[in-house]
């Protein structure tokens, strides 16, 4: 039997068919790897900028809750402090910044501060200044003295009060040297009383006992976390939602600091957020006394409490805790 006649003609073709044939399925190859690339790509993107947003992103959980009473330092007090109560101690102490309500442990340390300071006032201020008052006070009542005598008297009475004995003028009479004496001495005592009657007042007010410079406040501590990779920004305001129906309240609260850093600027509407990063935010609002009392009594009961912050976009929830779970006291 004859066998069929091969040419090179039909052996290209064929090879030409099975070589597009291998094209195809290649290109169909690469498309489903590049398909499947593509497709797991824009899934990875997508669940990272999920990961992004800020309320996936951004979680907030209670630290700590009070309610206490404060003195708000008003700034003639603080200058008073800073200017002239510590310019006469041996070691100064921390002047707060005024219009900002202390707490309880800062009212404590002012006050131990300021009663320092009274006792500096009386013990190396005054009583050398009344003691001179008093010599003074004698010497103009023993009436006519020798000039000689007038001069020495003077210079041994201000001997412990070098800052009025450096301007006596030594070209002035005995006489007129005891009257400018006397003058300077009882101003400097007028007014050096003034001050001390001013620490004292001090002493009172931050004690608590001037009940109309006594404030009350609540403070709350969270801890802000953020889990994404980006910055992202929390706002300086936060709503506390305590407790339902009749007996519901809801304080909007302002951050005081961040991290145990007061805000450089408390019109700051946000804060940064930085990426992996969690840090310890202080709110606070000055309450009315009822509403105080109702704090209270949520620190002490089992009262259901979210906290709500409005974000640049949208809005991040805590998950309902007990108040009374976070209730800290610290002592005035």
């Amino acid at each position: 039997m004859l066998e069929p006649r091969v040419t090179v003609k039909a052996v290209l073709r064929r090879l030409s068919r099975q070589a597009l044939k291998f094209r195809k399925e290649l290109l169909l190859e690469v498309f489903k790897y590049v398909g499947t690339g593509i497709i797991g790509a824009a899934v990875v993107y997508g669940y990272t900028l999920y990961q992004r947003l800020p309320q996936r992103a951004i979680t907030t959980f209670p630290a700590g809750a009070q309610v206490f009473d404060s003195v708000v330092p008003r700034c003639d007090e603080t200058l008073f402090m800073a200017e002239t109560v510590n310019t006469y101690l041996t070691t100064e102490f921390e002047v707060p910044p005024c219009e900002e309500p202390l707490r309880p442990v800062q009212r404590r340390r002012l006050v131990n501060d300021l009663k320092r300071s009274h006792m500096t006032w009386d013990n190396e201020r005054l009583v050398y200044l009344r003691k001179a008052h008093d010599q003074l006070t004698e010497l103009r009542a023993r009436g006519t003295l020798s000039d000689r005598f007038l001069r020495a008297e003077i210079r041994r009475i201000l001997d412990d009060l070098a800052w009025i004995s450096r301007d006596l003028r030594a070209d002035l009479r005995g006489a007129e040297q005891l009257e400018w004496a006397s003058r300077r001495v009882s101003e400097a005592l007028h007014n050096v009383s003034a001050e001390r009657d001013h620490i004292v007042e001090f002493v009172e007010v931050y004690q608590g006992h001037r009940s109309e410079r006594l404030l009350n406040y609540f403070e709350l501590f969270i801890v802000v976390s953020n889990a994404s990779d980006v910055e992202h920004y929390f706002p300086t305001q936060c709503t506390l939602d305590v407790g339902g129906g009749e007996t519901a309240m809801s304080l909007v609260l302002d951050l005081a600091d961040a991290g145990g850093q007061p805000l450089p600027v408390k019109s700051l509407a946000y804060i940064p957020l930085l990426p992996g990063r969690g840090q310890l935010l202080r709110l606070t609002k000055r309450v009315d006394p009822g509403s105080a009392s109702r704090l209270r009594g949520a620190l002490q009961a089992a009262i259901m409490t979210t906290v709500t912050c409005e974000l640049v976009s949208g809005r991040v929830h805590s998950r309902p805790f007990d108040l009374s779970r976070f209730a800290v006291e610290e002592n005035p």
